[in-house]
């Protein structure tokens, strides 16, 4: 008899039904999906599935639940609806994204800092302003107004070298 019960068990995912729902789909008392109806639902884990960004669909698939009967359950057991639920949970997830976000680049995450620039702060890279603000200093270079000796051939080749590496990505992005 315990075999039969463990056996049963298994096709549960968590959180398992209980001994006593099973027991009775033992017993004949009930079917097996009057007992996934039955199945307890463990609210505060579906609202976890759903911070995640989890579906309805993919945590009704999880919990073995039908989404009707979950549909449902929310209406009766939560008095909401369960799209509502999961939108509400939906957006404490995204809060909570930002937040752990905002700490790595604060703490130092040079990569979370450059992405939270340009998608917070519509910051980006402009390569051809960076050409042409290289190109403004070789000009300043030699000119009366200049207070500047003028280049040494060493500053020639990095100032060459910078354009060329410019101008390349500048035709890599156009592309």
């Amino acid at each position: 008899m315990a075999d039969k019960k463990d056996s049963l068990l298994s096709k549960f995912k968590p959180p398992l039904i209980t001994h006593d729902i099973l027991d009775a789909i033992y017993e004949g008392k009930i079917t097996y999906n009057e007992a996934l109806a039955q199945q307890p639902i463990d609210w505060d884990y579906v609202g976890k599935l759903f911070e995640a960004g989890c579906s309805i669909n993919e945590a009704c698939q999880y919990l073995n639940l039908n989404p009707t009967i979950v549909y449902k359950r929310c209406e009766a057991e939560l008095n909401t609806t369960l799209t509502e639920y999961r939108e509400t949970k939906i957006g404490r997830g995204n809060s909570l994204l930002r937040l752990k976000q905002f700490q790595m680049a604060m703490g130092g995450n040079i990569t979370m800092l450059i992405w939270l620039g340009r998608t917070r702060l519509g910051q980006t890279f402009d390569v051809k302003a960076a050409h042409e603000a290289i190109d403004a200093t070789i000009v300043n270079y030699g000119t009366k107004e200049s207070t500047n000796s003028p280049p040494s051939s060493e500053w020639s080749r990095k100032v060459s070298k910078a354009k060329e590496i410019s101008h390349a990505t500048e035709t890599n992005t156009e592309d």
